[in-house]
C-alpha cells in the first residue's frame, strides 16, 4: 500500500534461438478500482485486479507460470517494474504480494518435422516390401 512502485534492473545475455519465460507466485485481497501491473523494459506483462477476476484471493497462492518475454528483453541491462494502485479502505486493508520471480530460458528447436503414425507405418511397409524382395 505505501509503495507504489518497484523497479528491479538486470542483465541478461539474450541467446539467439532461445525463449525466456518469467515465473512467480501471487496472492492478496484488492477491491474494486484497485490494480497490480507487471512491466518488462516498459511493456505490460500482465495486470492483476478485482475487475478482471484474476488475482489470488487472501492467501491462497496462483502460480503465473512461464510467461513468454523473449519479445521485451533485450541483450544486456532490462528493466523489471511493479505498478500498484492500492489504498486502505474503511472495511478492510487490501494487499498484494508478488513473490519469487524466476526468468529461464529455453532452447527453441530450430527444425520441425511434423511426421505422422500413418507416414512411419508407410515408410516400415516400404522397408519390409524391400527386405522381401532382397531376399526373393
Amino acid at each position: 500500500m505505501d509503495e507504489k512502485s518497484k523497479t528491479e534492473t538486470f542483465n541478461i545475455d539474450k541467446v539467439e534461438n532461445y525463449t525466456y519465460k518469467l515465473s512467480y507466485v501471487h496472492y492478496g485481497n484488492l477491491q474494486e478500482g484497485m490494480y497490480v501491473k507487471i512491466f518488462v523494459n516498459g511493456n505490460n506483462i500482465h495486470e492483476y485486479s478485482k475487475d478482471l477476476s484474476n488475482t489470488g484471493s487472501g492467501a491462497y497462492k496462483k502460480s503465473e507460470n512461464k510467461t513468454d518475454i523473449t519479445n521485451y528483453l533485450v541483450n544486456g541491462s532490462n528493466e523489471l517494474k511493479i505498478e500498484s494502485n492500492i489504498w486502505k479502505t474503511e472495511n478492510s486493508s487490501p494487499y498484494y504480494v508478488l513473490e519469487n520471480f524466476e526468468i529461464t530460458e529455453h532452447e527453441v528447436s530450430t527444425i520441425k518435422l511434423p511426421i505422422s503414425q500413418n507416414v512411419n507405418f508407410f515408410v516400415f511397409i516400404l522397408c519390409l516390401i524391400c527386405l522381401i524382395r532382397r531376399k526373393g
